[in-house]
């Protein structure tokens, strides 16, 4: 779907939906996720869902800014290192979703 100032961009994988925006001046690409928590069945789609990101990361910072905003059911406790976080604890979620940070060089914002 495009309108005036957006374009959406469905791609492969469900948990993912990326929306282009122009009319800041830039180009902004925008990944709205959701990684399904630990407990799930479909916990192992997971891996192909941040494989996809991750390229989709890189490839869309070439082309402008880049934010990935949604339910990530990761919880990373204070191993992010920019914040002092109320949450102590660290899952598989948060461990991959960090290593996914550290290899695009995305800032987590909570």
């Amino acid at each position: 779907m495009v309108t005036d100032n957006f374009l959406v961009k469905k791609k492969g994988n469900e948990g993912i939906l990326w929306v282009e925006v122009e009319g800041t001046g830039r180009k902004m690409h925008l990944a709205v996720v959701y990684i399904v928590p630990i407990k799930s069945t479909r916990y192992k789609n997971n891996i192909a869902l941040r494989r996809e990101l991750e390229e989709d990361i890189i490839k869309y910072k070439q082309e402008g800014m880049v934010m990935v905003m949604g339910d990530l059911n990761s919880r990373i406790g204070e191993e992010n290192n920019y914040w002092k976080n109320i949450d102590k604890r660290v899952d598989d979620n948060g461990r991959e979703w960090l290593a996914l940070t550290r290899a695009t060089g995305i800032i987590t914002l909570t």
